[in-house]
C-alpha cells in the first residue's frame, strides 16, 4: 500500500477575535500563516483580515456551544 501523500484537514479553529475597533466578537474560520490573515464571520458575511488588526479571546461558554455545533 501506498505511504499517504497528504494530511487530513486540520480541525476547525475554536477560536474568537475581537477588532481592535469594535466591541464585537467574531468567530475564526481559518488562519492564514503564509499572508499573517483571518477569516472571521463579521456582519453576515466572512471576511479576510490582517492579523494585526484583531485580538483573541476566551470564547464564552454560549460561544463554546456554538462552536461545539459545528
Amino acid at each position: 500500500m501506498a505511504k499517504k501523500q497528504y494530511g487530513i484537514m486540520p480541525p476547525f479553529p475554536r477560536l474568537v477575535a475581537m477588532m481592535r475597533s469594535s466591541d464585537n466578537r467574531h468567530f475564526v474560520y481559518g488562519i492564514d500563516w503564509l499572508t499573517k490573515a483571518i477569516t472571521i464571520y463579521r456582519n453576515g458575511t466572512y471576511e479576510i483580515v490582517p492579523i494585526e488588526r484583531v485580538r483573541f479571546v476566551e470564547p464564552t461558554e454560549e460561544e463554546m456551544e456554538l462552536l461545539n455545533r459545528s
